[in-house]
């Protein structure tokens, strides 16, 4: 089915031992959907269960509601080319990719990179959601562009990755289509959830994917869409016996009796599988005592037949006056049998409400601890962002009296509370009681995750304005990208074992007053997203570093002031707006790359120069400081013979009184004082070769013999 075809309804079907792919296919406006495809790309691994090729023409198709199990040797979803207008939901991969594969992608989305391959008016978007992929190399490899509906994936036993991201962009002049490495930050339009424990599968060890009610995936996930998965598949109709399809294995709970009196009840339960085929016998047990999961201990049995999924219910009547009944369900068809895995009784004996519930608040999270409760064989622990709820289910089966909630933002208030289940019932929760993360340091996981996502710190929750951001010796991975941006009190360095590179995102890395501290920095920091002062700050950085800044520092004119103290290097390669004073105590600042160049400012406020040195790597004429200048030690270098770095009236206003140690410069390289006349400026020694012009102001060397090659066109100069 490679012809660009338009509208077929490919469903249904049972496709297995492909020497290629499952389905292959092109064209407009086809629905691929409920169909069990398994054991497909025997011989070309290049290949998936479902495989699409083609130019970026192919629009409207929807592929939903699939199965793909048990082919090792290939790709699940496969869009080779592009994939415009293809909505992917709702279906279930597990390819059970052995660990020697170099293939292995549950859905994985490519792009044409060919000139002439794009589109114009057409976004490469992707829309990704609602799936289920497990058991593959890399469960997701999603190229997308901005903008795109990637959002409520579940992805579980990767042998890589969870989720690989390409962002996609478009240059409409040459139609072409890139693809560069990203982030979830920048590409997804909701959450994508990689779980490293079971999130809630019926059988995961029997390859069964169906979701239990209770699965933390829907807890997780509240948008996340039950799966029809059952309805994958041959279906029994007039032409097909149902003993030719396949039978699910039921799933059965007991649920709380109603209508209780000394001598009824209405035992309740829920039969949660088979969903569509009533095909399962259902039976409940009851009597005077738990006969567990051996019928022959139960006093009696009630068959309800097949009734179908849905609630279920037994009334009964004359029953000994004021007793305690027993009752449990189960259910049994072709495929197996399931016992309710609780008995319950009409009579339930209720844990006390978990008393004394006390939250310790901690560096992003709190610890909860609780009185033990009569009757309770353990805990559900829940958690609210606001008093009473609604609540979000933590834990449950917690059997210690103590829990600690992990991941949490810092300032943010969390309301607690904790409910005692026992074998028949549970007890009402226990009043609410909050708790509010403090501020402390977060340490950088060993991992390329975005900076934004809680899954990059080893605290599992992103650090805060009031918290510190640390990379230490554990850290080895490199070059991280800021996501959508971060805000912390300081970023500090230690001792990781490779340089460090922060990438650009979608957002700003924003520092509070403890801004950047490399006093201890083992490695070099490259900072390349823009970086935005929220208080007056100090940086520190260490002998032999170099902290380069490759993104404008601004202050959204707060003028927040800068002090750069230590004994590093560093490089300032853009045009800074920040209108704060700057103030050099120590170190080295590289104005421009250190090989030279045109780029490189010191901001749009006033410089101090009390240490250190100022190093003109420019290769042009410029005025430098925006505002006054302002020197008490340190020296100023002109380091290239084709700068030209010149002090004027507004550096140097009336009656302004300057002095710093050494003016240097390249061979051929120029100085220039340009000051009011009364503003006097003192430096001592110079290096042979640097060109020094005086045009105004009060200039004084105190070296009797200065090395330069002296211009005087105005003012007042003189030397001892």
């Amino acid at each position: 089915w490679g012809l660009p075809t338009v509208g077929m309804r490919v469903a249904q079907n049972d496709l297995s031992t492909s020497p290629h792919a499952g389905i292959l296919w092109n064209g407009y406006r086809h629905a691929i959907e409920y169909n069990e495809i398994s054991n497909f790309t025997r011989i070309s691994n290049d290949l998936g269960g479902i495989y699409r090729f083609g130019s970026n023409a192919d629009f409207e198709t929807v592929i939903r509601y699939n199965h793909l199990f048990n082919s090792p040797q290939g790709e699940g979803i496969y869009n080779d080319k592009d994939h415009v207008r293809t909505p992917i939901y709702g279906n279930t991969i597990n390819l059970q990719t052995p660990v020697t594969s170099h293939r292995g992608y549950g859905i994985w989305t490519n792009t044409e990179p060919g000139v002439g391959a794009a589109v114009p008016d057409l976004p490469m978007t992707l829309r990704v959601y609602n799936n289920i992929a497990v058991n593959s190399r890399s469960n997701y490899s999603l190229h997308s562009a901005i903008g795109g509906t990637i959002e409520n994936n579940v992805s579980y036993q990767k042998l890589v990755s969870d989720f690989i991201w390409y962002r996609v962009t478009t240059n409409t002049a040459t139609l072409t289509n890139t693809a560069a490495t990203s982030d979830a930050a920048t590409l997804q339009s909701g959450p994508n959830l990689g779980y490293a424990s079971d999130p809630g599968f019926l059988n995961f060890a029997a390859h069964d994917l169906r979701l239990r009610p209770d699965a933390a995936v829907y807890r997780d996930l509240p948008a996340f869409q039950p799966i029809p998965l059952e309805m994958a598949g041959l279906y029994a109709d007039e032409l097909r016996p149902a003993t030719d399809t396949r039978a699910w294995t039921p799933f059965i709970v007991t649920a709380p009796a109603t209508s209780v009196t000394s001598t009824t009840a209405n035992l309740q339960g829920t039969l949660v599988y088979p969903q569509f085929d009533p095909n399962a016998t259902v039976s409940v047990y009851w009597g005077p005592a738990d006969g567990g999961t051996n019928p022959a201990a139960w006093a009696n049995v009630a068959s309800l037949g097949q009734p179908g999924s849905g609630t279920l219910s037994l009334p009964l009547s004359g029953l000994p006056a004021d007793t305690r009944i027993y009752y449990r369900f189960h259910a049994a068809n072709s495929a197996g049998a399931h016992w309710a895995e609780r008995t319950r009784s009409t009579l339930p004996l209720i844990p006390a409400s978990p008393a004394n519930l006390v939250v310790t608040p901690g560096v992003a999270g709190n610890t909860l601890a609780w009185d033990a409760s009569a009757n309770a064989t353990g805990y559900t622990v829940r958690r609210a962002l606001v008093s009473g709820g609604p609540y979000t289910v933590l834990a449950v089966g917690v059997t210690a009296t103590t829990y600690t909630d992990t991941g949490l933002i810092t300032g943010t208030p969390y309301f607690y509370s904790v409910i005692a289940t026992g074998a028949e019932a549970d007890s009402a929760p226990a009043a609410d009681v909050s708790g509010t993360p403090v501020p402390g340091v977060f340490t950088k996981a060993n991992n390329t995750t975005a900076l934004n996502f809680g899954a990059s710190w080893s605290t599992l929750s992103t650090p805060t304005a009031a918290d510190t951001a640390f990379w230490t010796g554990t850290y080895s991975s490199g070059t991280v990208s800021i996501g959508s941006g971060l805000t912390v009190q300081q970023l500090r360095i230690g001792s990781p074992s490779t340089a460090i590179t922060v990438s650009t995102g979608t957002g700003p890395l924003t520092l509070g007053s403890g801004g950047l501290d490399l006093s201890a920095a083992t490695q070099s920091l490259s900072i390349n997203p823009p970086v935005v002062l929220a208080a007056p700050q100090t940086w520190s950085l260490a002998a032999s570093r170099v902290l380069n800044l490759n993104g404008a520092i601004s202050d959204a004119s707060a003028g927040h002031a800068l002090t750069l103290s230590g004994a590093g290097a560093y490089v300032f390669s853009t045009t800074n707006t920040f209108t704060g004073p700057l103030t050099l105590a120590g170190g080295t600042i590289h104005l421009g790359p250190s090989a030279g160049g045109n780029t490189g400012t010191l901001g749009a406020g006033d410089f101090t120069l009390s240490g250190g040195t100022l190093r003109y790597n420019r290769l042009d004429a410029q005025d430098p400081i925006a505002g006054r200048f302002n020197a008490t030690a340190g020296t100023i270098q002109v380091n290239y013979a084709a700068g030209t770095f010149t002090l004027d009236s507004t550096n140097l206003p009336a009656a302004s009184v300057s002095t710093f140690a050494t003016v240097s410069g390249a061979n051929g390289a120029t100085f220039i004082v340009d000051a009011d006349p009364t503003a006097a400026l003192t430096f001592g020694s110079s290096t042979a070769g640097l060109n020094i012009t005086t045009r105004n102001g009060l200039v004084s060397f105190t070296t009797a013999n200065p090395a330069s090659n002296l211009r005087i066109e105005g003012g007042s100069f003189t030397s001892t």
